[in-house]
């Protein structure tokens, strides 16, 4: 959400400057005209400069009749105002003035919005007021915002939304206490027009009179509508959303989560809390971080064992854990997620997070929490069935902070989320073999999977190092997962720390679900194409530096296979009944499964997403891994790299592809580092294209247009993100016939660094072999 701060005192005098300053220029425009024209007008510039072609607001001698806004703003064709050119006089007074108008129409706006009852008043004395953010996939949003912060748009979304929040509220009300079904949907339909609007949900909620009023509103919606569910959640999504545009800090939101959470502690009632968990997890709802977090603080002290049971249709559909809701909606809020879960604290000498004795307990609640207990059935409806979705949501919300940039806040921020991810990894992974956490894979719904593979994936460097076999102590800047003192509440002095076994744990858990394991992959992609170039941009880098890089990527893609291939083999298995599955079928769900995420990872890691050359796709595919702390769909990332290779996985394991070729992950990357030796020139003597030079017809088929030279003999680059299946395998053709010693030297770089890394990554996945419970 955007928020603007304006100084109503400054604002109006600035505004009284302009207006002087615009009539002063329109006086000296009035006596240089009259001048001019005493004269016969003798400079024909000078009369076209001088004219008055319309007028100003509030400035004579300009066409009669002028339009102007109701404010007093110009309404002239262009923002200069006049005869739109800021080369005339009255062109520029129109502008100056015009420009005093819309400081002034802000300044009244602001004042009358806080009059109206909107707590828009900061606490430097500055107020507020709200302009929707540019709508998704704007790309010049310069040009946006010039259109939108009009004195029109800023009454629109504020007073007059403000307005209309106050009067729907009262209709809604009335509507659904009169069981008139037929008008509670017509208004819904306009209340959705409006709903994350801040200043129409903070009056909308007032009307309504406060918590306890809210979620009565909601319990009379329950039984109005008792015979239609779909309409009920209906009202739950559309009031959730309007709750939590009133919860925004700029119109006075920070409070309510004080008012809800402590409606909810003094009378713990299982509708109340479903209700308010139904509100709070509103699918795409926006909750202020204040709100958040001082809910959570209250809710965390909230026993689940002492709230009623619920009786309407909001407790079958919804978790009655009291912190269900307002976790949940933290994976939409991540500063909430991570001011909540890393609390108050410190950073240490070594860049560590150190909590305080506060932050320490509230994970001893959160992971002593019998989460489980409190699920409903999925019936389809609900989108808030149990607590731990909500909290592997919070944690997908806070991992996005980790590596960010070296200034001292992220800095701060970074140690945070580390410490956070570090928690949610070792809870999660936990099996209760040691007497401490208990999870299966059966645990695991496909949302908590998929929040999960991205607090992994917020963390590749950890991910490669237990893959190659270099721990945690890794040669990158900023705090480690492996650094992080977990406090055990069950054994408070035999504290843990994170293993590469917790990841390996994680990884097979999440393993047999294709978006979750792409969400991993694609940022590690990300991870190791960045950590590839830096290597080969440092002074002395070369065909060893190369091997070394080809080796990481190669090791992540076997220790994320192998795990991924267990957990695929191991359902099969289950599915069946049997002792082991069919060996055809479950390769073929393995392909289909792990290969295609591996081969985002190997396309993201050779070519880079900003570089692939995948047209409009690219720029999606970048906006999909910087929105960190949300997973991402595997369809989604196809597209964006404008299609991936059909690949099989497993270094002996080759799948038909669609096109009749035959090749594996292996073989995507090796002919992938071929193309990266190619572009970066590293052949000695450049290679001529296989088969070039013969008549042979089948010789010649065998070598597509993937390798080219132009007009002066200079190999065109080839790009290694989008090459077919088919082009894979010519590859590993065009290669064998590379015979001079320098560039197969070159060659061998790549190919040893391969097939290492897949020695290397599938010989730690069973080192450190995953809890398969």
């Amino acid at each position: 959400m955007a928020f603007f701060k304006i100084d109503t005192e400054k604002a109006t005098t600035q505004s009284n400057r302009l207006n002087e300053y615009g009539t002063f220029v329109a006086t000296e425009r009035s006596n240089i005209y009259k001048s001019s024209e005493n004269n016969s007008h003798p400079v024909g510039t000078v009369e076209e400069a001088a004219r008055a072609y319309g007028s100003a607001p509030g400035v004579s001698g300009g066409t009669p009749g002028a339009p102007a806004s109701p404010d007093g703003s110009s309404t002239q064709p262009d923002a200069l105002g006049g005869d739109g050119s800021p080369t005339t006089l009255a062109g520029c007074v129109s502008a100056i003035i015009g420009l005093a108008a819309e400081l002034k129409a802000r300044t009244t706006e602001v004042i009358n919005l806080n009059q109206s009852g909107v707590n828009n008043l900061n606490a430097d004395g500055t107020y507020s007021y709200y302009l929707p953010d540019p709508p998704e996939g704007t790309t010049d949003t310069a040009a946006y915002w010039a259109s939108m912060d009009t004195s029109s748009n800023v009454r629109a979304y504020n007073t007059e939304s403000a307005a209309n929040g106050k009067r729907q509220a009262q209709e809604l009300e009335t509507a659904i206490n009169s069981g008139d079904q037929a008008k509670v949907s017509q208004l819904l339909t306009e209340i959705d027009k409006h709903r994350d609007v801040p200043a129409y949900g903070a009056t909308f909620y007032k009307q309504c009179g406060g918590p306890n009023e809210y979620l009565s509103l909601v319990h009379s919606a329950e039984q109005t509508l008792s015979t239609d569910p779909n309409a009920v959640l209906h009202v739950v999504n559309t009031l959730g959303h309007v709750l939590g545009g009133a919860s925004q800090s700029a119109v006075g939101g920070d409070s309510l989560g004080k008012e809800f959470s402590a409606a909810i502690k003094g009378s713990p009632l299982g509708d109340k809390v479903a209700a308010f968990n139904a509100l709070t997890s509103a699918p795409g709802s926006l909750y202020g971080t204040g709100f958040l977090v001082d809910a959570a603080t209250i809710l965390e002290d909230v026993d689940p064992n002492k709230l009623s049971a619920g009786t309407g249709l909001l407790s079958l559909e919804f978790t009655k854990d009291p912190m269900a809701g307002v976790l949940a909606a933290m994976g939409n809020n991540s500063k909430a997620a991570l001011t909540y879960l890393s609390g108050t604290g410190s950073v240490d000498a070594e860049g560590n997070w150190v909590p305080d004795e506060k932050t320490q307990k509230r994970w001893d609640k959160l992971t002593s929490r019998d989460w489980k207990k409190y699920g409903v059935e999925d019936s389809g409806r609900s989108w808030c069935k149990t607590g731990q979705e909500g909290f592997t949501a919070a944690l997908a919300a806070a991992s996005s902070y980790r590596n960010a940039d070296s200034t001292s806040s992220s800095r701060e921020s970074d140690a945070r989320a580390t410490y956070v991810s570090a928690n949610g990894i070792v809870y999660f992974a936990g099996d209760g073999t040691d007497g401490r956490y208990s999870w299966s894979k059966g645990d695991f719904t496909d949302a908590m999977q998929k929040n999960m593979a991205v607090v992994l994936g917020n963390s590749p460097e950890e991910v490669s190092g237990a893959a190659s076999g270099g721990g945690f102590d890794n040669e990158d800047d900023g705090p480690s997962l492996g650094n992080v003192i977990i406090r055990n509440p069950k054994d408070p002095k035999n504290p843990l720390t994170m293993r590469p076994g917790h990841i390996s744990t994680l990884i097979y858990r999440f393993g047999n679900n294709e978006d979750a394991l792409t969400t991993l992959t694609a940022r590690l992609g990300e991870y190791h194409h960045d950590h590839k170039e830096a290597a080969m941009n440092t002074p002395g880098a070369g065909g060893q530096t190369l091997h070394d890089a080809y080796a990481r990527t190669s090791a992540s893609m076997a220790y994320i296979e192998s795990l991924a291939n267990s957990r695929v083999s191991d359902d099969m298995i289950a599915a069946q009944q049997a002792q082991s599955a069919d060996e055809k079928a479950v390769k073929a769900r393995q392909a289909e499964v792990v290969g295609t995420s591996l081969s985002i990872l190997s396309t993201i890691a050779a070519a880079g997403v900003t570089e692939l050359t995948a047209g409009s796709g690219a720029p999606l595919a970048l906006s999909l891994l910087t929105a960190a702390g949300q997973p991402i769909a595997t369809d989604l990332m196809v597209d964006a790299l404008g299609g991936v290779p059909d690949v099989g996985t497993g270094g002996s394991t080759n799948t038909s592809s669609g096109d009749g070729s035959t090749v594996n992950t292996y073989d995507e990357l090796k002919a992938q580092g071929y193309a990266d030796v190619a572009n970066r020139g590293m052949f000695q003597q450049q290679p001529e294209k296989p088969g070039e030079k013969t008549t042979d017809q089948n010789a010649k088929a065998k070598h597509p247009d993937w390798y080219v030279k132009d007009e002066n003999g200079n190999p065109v680059r080839i790009d290694p993100g989008s090459l077919s299946s088919k082009q894979i395998e010519k590859m590993m053709n065009w290669e064998n016939e590379i015979t001079n010693d320098d560039d197969r030297g070159v060659l061998n770089y790549v190919d040893g660094g391969v097939a290492e890394g897949e020695t290397n990554g599938g010989g730690h996945a069973r080192s450190a072999p995953p809890s398969t419970k």
